[in-house]
């Protein structure tokens, strides 16, 4: 077959022309603010390969036929057709099934997510697109300095069916802007090492558990009319799979996602340590027991009503004596 070319004077070697978009800005930018411009428009290349290059060759035949230099170390193959990313590096093209039909993106692994807090807080972090969501959300509570192991889980927020909390208006497609950017922080590692995580912006902490998570009570909003079984339903059915990734479930660049605890299982809270936990988990029962997303009897309501005012009242003694503008959980747990 040594020689044999096709009409159009192409060899004839078992190559093929795969056709790759490169994402050569970042998706977050080098110390980008919110507001500004996203990343530049995708180069298209026309790289001729074989089945047999596996996939770290790829990219390295994409990095030098760019020919920028720059940091590509985050970046990975993603085949948008079958929705999955090439993250091994040894997989030959035709063990993958990659054809001359497929269309790659070379793109950055860890992008801008806005996520909403149970109080109503609005936080934006750079969280990796190509891993498994629960590590995601692992790497983003232990950002947060909350509690990494899986109880945390995301669900889809009002831009894609359905809010809770009161928030969002009919017809708005651009999210409010958040109270804290945090990407430019680094992600701390998956293990548990003796390294801690970056510190968070002064006030950030304060604000996440500070009660109503420093923002003044509001009106609380209408229960939705309809069948109370059809609405739950929907709620459930919001929740993303924990063992997919973000891009895999069609999620954008800086999309806001609601941050709730799916399992409601916590016997090792310690005041000293779970602030924070302490904080969200009340945020999250208060508004399910507004928008009567959850049941409870009269008592129970009355209890947490009880509970609420006392939180709210030790709050307002730490807007007069500290200077945080509001108590924390670990102060109110000591009283």
């Amino acid at each position: 077959m040594a020689g044999l070319k096709t009409a159009s004077g192409e060899a004839i070697d078992g190559s093929f022309e795969l056709q790759v978009e490169v994402e050569v800005g970042d998706a977050v930018g080098q110390g980008d603010a919110v507001g500004q411009a996203g990343p530049t428009a995708p180069h298209a290349l026309a790289l001729r390969v074989t089945g047999d290059l596996h996939v770290g060759g790829l990219m390295l035949l994409i990095v030098e036929t760019v020919g920028l230099q720059r940091d590509w170390s985050d970046h990975a193959l993603w085949w948008a057709q079958r929705r999955q990313w090439l993250l091994r590096p040894g997989r030959s093209l035709d063990a993958l099934g990659v054809g001359a039909d497929a269309r790659l993106r070379f793109a950055p692994q860890h992008r801008p997510l806005r996520l909403r807090l149970p109080n109503r807080r609005r936080l934006r972090l750079r969280l990796s697109f190509a891993r498994p969501l629960a590590r995601s959300v692992a790497q983003a509570c232990r950002l947060l300095g909350g509690d990494p192991s899986p109880r945390g889980a995301v669900a889809a927020a009002a831009a894609r069916g359905g809010g809770g909390g009161g928030e969002g208006k009919k017809g708005s497609t651009q999210p409010p802007p958040p109270d804290f950017d945090l990407c430019h922080l680094p992600l701390p590692p998956d293990d548990d090492g003796p390294e801690p995580p970056p510190p968070l912006p002064p006030g950030c902490y304060r604000m996440l558990v500070a009660p109503r998570g420093g923002l003044g009570p509001i009106v609380p909003p209408r229960p939705p009319r309809g069948n109370p079984l059809l609405r739950r339903t929907r709620l459930h059915a919001r929740w993303l799979d924990s063992s997919r990734s973000l891009l895999e479930q069609d999620v954008a660049d800086d999309e806001e996602l609601l941050l709730r605890f799916k399992y409601h299982c916590f016997l090792d809270l310690d005041p000293q340590r779970d602030a924070l936990r302490l904080a969200l988990l009340y945020e999250q029962a208060r508004w399910a027991l507004l928008t009567e997303e959850i049941d409870c009897t009269e008592e129970e309501m009355l209890l947490f009503a009880a509970l609420q005012y006392h939180i709210d009242e030790l709050g307002g003694e730490g807007n007069r004596a500290g200077p945080g503008g509001a108590m924390t959980w670990t102060t109110w747990t000591r009283r």
